[in-house]
């Protein structure tokens, strides 16, 4: 028994060997001056920040599309660089010049200054935003390298940089140099002007025997890059647009690094100096600890005390709250304390800061009390200032501001407010017509019973409310998005009271975006079967829903009628046509028999039109109720578009 056990330590030994030099990089063309070093295993020397990670949230990275037929990249993209964004992240900074200019702007040590080593450097930055949680890596640099091809032929059409073509030419001559895999991120500098200032984001590399995602900078030459460095390299792990003022004005937010960079920058880029991006986006990073940011209960007041997020010393303070528009766990305000201070001694005023957050539509509003445009001031409050937001019935008041920088509020959230007809045992009853429905489905939920929307939807879709129609009598029902804040699959279903059973007729969807793809949707219904209308959204999130139902009795003179002959007792015969106009369109047409059962019309068979207008169907239980439907036509048969559907009803 002993042997055994001596015989398995060694092969568990031999094993963990195996496994070890599998996974070993190879870093056998690392330069002892400036290429690349291993990954760090040793403690950090005196000077150096140590990684505090804490709890955070994982959040989900943006995934562009993958560029094609481009050397270096594949079609499936792998796994995204570790989340959250803390700890010691390395940068390989790339040199690489335009095949028809060999100019040299600056040497290497001009970069390392921006970048590792100087006061204004993006090491220092990133490690004072981030409450010493980062430590961004940059010191080496490789270059010169020549690109393959002139400064024109990086340039789109409209004039703007093919970054994909550029990124990968210029990692394919740095390729003799740089192992790759040992950094989580690459700057490519270029020794010209590109479309823009920089380009960021990630990128998928297959180089050195590894495919790999990586932060990704695409720099322009510029005099002082400080500020445009560090919101490009934010771009590579910071989700969402950039913050404005509202959706007229891209990008100008002066208190987010992600918005206009900061109050100094200039259109030509020159001494932009980079401000603190906001609280949510260090959330959203790791850089901040989930207990560093409360969320307040709705219909609660409370009063709280804040530390400013431009401090150093806020790294285990509470620094913002976070307040729920309406108890939507999506769409939120975030306030903070920003000071004159730091990275953010540059802003051009100081105090409360509040932003408007929508996680699914990846949009950060600053919110100002200015109602003929944006102004600096009417973004901060102060010592004794207020704010409310009517519709979601959130208040704020500054009640002093104290000596050490913090800052007491009291917020009021306003209340989560269900929709009475949140669930389907609650839906509501449809008594006349037209009917008009508004609400906020910010809390509105979705039953584990709730039915697919198939392809509206694809699943039970979000924040869904339930309506009940009987129809008076035969006709259509109409159901429509009248003008929603957000995009809704609208699902229509046959009510069988007695089994509780719904039967799918289908369903449409709108995009308010898109108004030309909303529309109301039509259904024959008959008269005293019940119906039930699921209301849903097409992505999380909730808002504002304005539906509307309306019915119309009769089929309308969009039906055509067909006749029936039931002169054969084990078949079903139709005979007629479909017209519009003077032209015959039975060939353009399949037909559906359905039979009336307890819980509505069943379809059990179909057959096309032949040539003279006639189908012939068996059927074995042939004593009952029936009707032929047309509903299907060929699209390319343009004469026949007028013609709908054509019903008619027998009882044998």
């Amino acid at each position: 028994m002993e042997a055994l056990r001596r015989n398995a330590l060694r092969f568990a030994l031999l094993l963990l060997a195996g496994l070890f030099l599998v996974v070993m990089p190879d870093f056998s063309r690392a330069d002892a001056q400036t290429g690349p070093l291993p990954l760090p295993t040793s403690t950090p020397e005196e000077g150096q920040v140590t990684p505090d990670p804490g709890p955070s949230p994982t959040p989900t990275p943006w995934r562009p599309p993958p560029p094609e037929g481009e050397k270096g990249y594949r079609d499936a993209w792998p796994d995204p660089p570790g989340y959250p964004f803390v700890g010691v992240k390395r940068y390989a900074v790339l040199l690489c010049r335009f095949g028809d200019d060999p100019s040299t702007p600056h040497d290497r040590d001009w970069y390392r200054q921006w970048l590792s080593e100087g006061p204004m450097s993006m090491r220092t930055y990133w490690n004072e935003v981030s409450y010493g949680r980062l430590d961004l890596s940059a010191e080496n640099v490789f270059g010169w390298f020549d690109l393959p091809s002139p400064r024109s032929a990086y340039l789109l059409e409209d004039g703007r940089t093919d970054g994909p073509r550029l990124q990968n030419d210029c990692a394919s001559v740095a390729d003799q140099e740089v192992f790759f895999p040992a950094y989580d991120g690459v700057i490519m500098w270029a020794n010209g002007q590109l479309s823009h200032r920089g380009h960021g984001g990630l990128m998928v590399l297959g180089l050195d025997g590894q495919w790999k995602t990586y932060q990704r900078v695409l720099m322009s030459e510029q005099r002082d890059p400080q500020g445009v460095l560090a919101h490009e390299i934010g771009h590579g792990f910071m989700n969402g647009a950039h913050s404005s003022s509202g959706p007229c004005c891209d990008g100008d937010d002066p208190f987010d690094l992600m918005g206009s960079i900061g109050p100094t920058c200039s259109m030509s880029g020159q001494d932009c100096v980079a401000v603190h991006p906001t609280v949510s986006r260090k959330m959203q990073a790791g850089m901040l600890a989930l207990d560093q940011v409360r969320t307040t209960e709705p219909g609660t007041t409370h009063t709280y005390t804040l530390s400013s997020s431009s401090l150093q010393s806020a790294g285990s303070d509470v620094v913002a709250l976070r307040v729920p528009i309406r108890g939507s766990p999506y769409r939120y305000f975030v306030i903070e304390v920003r000071r004159k201070v730091g990275s953010d001694a540059s802003l051009w005023s100081e105090g409360v800061v509040i932003h408007r957050i929508d996680d699914w539509a990846q949009t950060t509003y600053l919110q100002h009390a200015g109602e003929d445009g944006f102004t600096v001031d009417d973004a901060v409050w102060r010592d004794g200032e207020t704010w409310t937001h009517g519709s979601s019935g959130t208040s704020l008041r500054v009640d002093r501001e104290l000596e050490s920088g913090e800052v007491v509020i009291t917020v009021t959230t306003g209340g989560a407010a269900v929709p009475p007809n949140d669930d389907r045992a609650e839906a509501l009853e449809v008594q006349s017509f037209p009917f008009s429905f508004r609400t906020g489905t910010d809390a509105a939920t979705v039953e584990r019973i709730d039915p697919d929307l198939h392809h509206c939807t694809g699943d039970q879709g979000h924040h869904t409310s339930w309506f009940r129609v009987t129809p008076p009598a035969d006709g259509k029902l109409l159901v429509r998005d009248a003008g929603s804040s957000y995009g809704l699959a609208l699902g229509v279903f046959r009510l069988d009271e007695a089994n509780g059973v719904l039967s799918y007729m289908g369903c449409t969807s709108s995009v308010p975006e898109k108004p030309e793809f909303s529309g109301p949707g039509v259904y024959e219904v008959l008269a005293g079967q019940p119906y039930l209308i699921d209301v849903a959204a097409t992505w999380p999130g909730g808002g504002v829903l304005d539906v509307s139902i309306d019915f119309e009795a009769g089929l309308g003179p969009e039906y055509v009628p067909v006749t029936v002959d039931l002169a054969l007792r084990k078949h079903l015969i139709a005979r007629g046509t479909v017209s519009a106009g003077s032209q015959n369109c039975f060939n353009a047409a399949q037909v559906w028999i359905e039979k009336r059962t307890p819980s509505g019309w069943s379809r059990f068979a179909r057959a096309d039109f032949g040539p003279d207008g006639r189908f012939r169907l068996p059927i074995a239980d042939l004593p009952g109720r029936y009707r032929a439907k047309i509903d299907r036509y060929v699209e390319t048969d343009y004469v026949c578009r007028g013609a709908r559907s054509a019903i008619v009803r027998h009882r044998h």
